[in-house]
């Protein structure tokens, strides 16, 4: 690599790599207790080298807030389903 490649090259911590995640997914109104967990694997998925864990999936999530596709302020609900006998 040669020294202009280098001064274009910027190297993050991981602490900052969180904290943009997180900038950015609150920016487009993904609440707290969305961002703050997603923004963490992130994180660690570029330090483990999963590319698309990390950093290109910010980049999805981000692109599904701005058009609207997903909702960042939603709460987990599990439904139970039940049961109906069937009589044939």
């Amino acid at each position: 690599m040669n020294g202009q490649q280098d001064e274009n090259n910027q190297r993050l911590s991981l602490a900052d790599l969180e904290a943009l995640s997180f900038d950015s997914l609150s920016r487009l109104s993904a609440k707290t207790h969305q961002a703050k967990p997603l923004a963490r694997r992130i994180a660690r998925a570029e330090a483990e080298g999963r590319a698309r864990a990390g950093l290109r999936y910010l980049l999805h999530c981000l692109e599904d807030l701005a058009l609207g596709r997903c909702d960042g302020g939603g709460d987990a609900e599990i439904a139970a389903q039940t049961r109906r006998a069937v009589t044939l």
